[in-house]
C-alpha cells in the first residue's frame, strides 16, 4: 500500500513494481516532484 501524507492519497497494487510506479506518478503529477525507485519503495508498506 502506498500512502501520501501530504494529501491523504492511498493506493494498493498487485505487486511492488506496480506500487512504485503509482507512487512515482502521484509524486510527479500532484506535487511536481520526481522521486527515485528507492524513494518510492520507502513510502510503500505491506498490508
Amino acid at each position: 500500500m502506498f500512502e501520501c501524507g501530504d494529501d491523504d492519497f492511498m493506493a494498493r497494487g498487485r505487486n511492488l513494481d506496480e506500487l512504485m510506479e503509482i507512487a512515482k506518478m502521484h509524486s510527479e503529477k500532484q506535487h511536481g516532484m520526481k522521486i527515485s525507485n528507492e524513494e518510492a519503495k520507502a513510502k510503500i508498506k505491506e498490508v
